[in-house]
């Protein structure tokens, strides 16, 4: 199955920014790893997700992402980081910038550290 995950960050980083001088998906620490790296993490021990990429407009969190094990081929345009940003015009955006096929995209938003891949497989299942 070609699967891949793509964890757009969207509406938080206009939001966050206003308060801290850097994303919390990048500093954050939950149990000494990063926020974002929990949910990179999951995906990539997923045995159905064959690619975890991030779709970002911040250097901060393309680089935690890539210490990670996410994939960062693309800095997204910060028009796409806006409060009014749709998850589906940033999902249209990577799939045109990797420029591939896949049968499944999963959204994994990083706002949901506990999920593990246990989860993520089961939900796959399912649907």
């Amino acid at each position: 199955m070609n699967l891949l995950y793509l964890k757009p960050i969207i509406n938080n980083d206009t939001y966050t920014k206003i308060f801290y001088a850097r994303s919390p998906l990048a500093t954050g620490l939950l149990a000494g790893k990063p926020l974002i790296a929990w949910t990179i993490e999951a995906a990539n021990k997923s045995k159905y997700i064959d690619q975890c990429v991030i779709s970002t407009d911040d250097e901060e969190i393309a680089k935690v992402s890539r210490e990670n094990g996410g994939e960062v081929p693309f800095i997204r345009p910060k028009k796409l980081g806006m409060d009014d940003t749709t998850s589906v015009s940033v999902i249209i955006h990577a799939l045109e910038s990797i420029k591939e096929t896949f049968e499944i995209i999963l959204l994994l938003q990083p706002t949901s550290p506990l999920r593990s891949n246990d989860d993520i497989d089961s939900a796959l299942e399912f649907f």
